[in-house]
């Protein structure tokens, strides 16, 4: 996946960050605008099997998906949250790294 391409789920609109430069798990930094969604998300993540939590900013989780390579992981857990998004349209993400 190009880091120009676009995920869209239901009326969420994701970024794709670009590919991972480092030889390790893929970090994926999460930002929902409405924070009282957050651990609705990270529950989800989680029983996905991703590592999740909050990070320095209220509005930010950081995602790890140690079950599957490097290269897989963006897929992954682009697909986690697209699973979550479509049940929360209100919901506003932005991905980063």
């Amino acid at each position: 996946m190009r880091a120009s391409e676009i995920f869209r789920t239901s009326e969420v609109e994701v970024k794709c960050p670009g590919p991972s430069r480092s030889p390790g798990p893929l970090t994926v930094i999460v930002t929902v605008r409405d924070p009282a969604l957050l651990p609705e998300l990270l529950a989800h993540l989680r029983a996905c099997g991703c590592i999740a939590y909050l990070i320095g900013h209220v509005d930010q989780i950081e995602v790890v998906d140690p079950a599957v390579s490097a290269s897989e992981e963006q897929r992954r857990i682009l697909g986690f949250i697209g699973q979550w998004a479509a049940n929360h349209p209100e919901a506003e993400i932005k991905l980063g790294r």
